[in-house]
């Protein structure tokens, strides 16, 4: 991900290196909203559902605004990701970017029914 400390892009198939590199750089600045969301991006990517959750959740803490964490948080959190119900970011990524086609089909509410 562009901007995000200690790795280049996210390269498929090189995941575990990723992380490595993304949990360097929390080491060094546990602050910085977009490491913990390409870790939550990177777990997403290898089916490590609920760890995505929990740094997209952290990510969120730090840039409540972040609507790319919204929407990969509401993918994680989907029934097919294991989890029962969809997270209440889905819903907060419908009312930020209502145009945004990725929002819906994270589960979120659709606030015309």
């Amino acid at each position: 991900m562009p901007g995000t400390r200690g790795a280049g892009p996210l390269r498929p198939g090189r995941y575990d290196e990723a992380e490595h590199s993304y949990r360097k750089a929390l080491a060094l600045d546990p602050y910085h909203a977009r490491t913990h969301q390409a870790i939550g991006t990177d777990l997403h990517a290898t089916g490590r559902y609920p760890e995505a959750v929990q740094a997209l959740d952290r990510a969120l803490d730090l840039d409540p605004g972040c609507t790319d964490c919204m929407l990969k948080k509401g993918l994680s959190s989907r029934p097919s990701a294991g989890m029962r119900k969809p997270s209440p970011s889905s819903s907060r990524l419908c009312e930020a970017e209502p145009d945004r086609a990725e929002a819906w089909s994270t589960g979120g509410a659709q606030p015309w029914r």
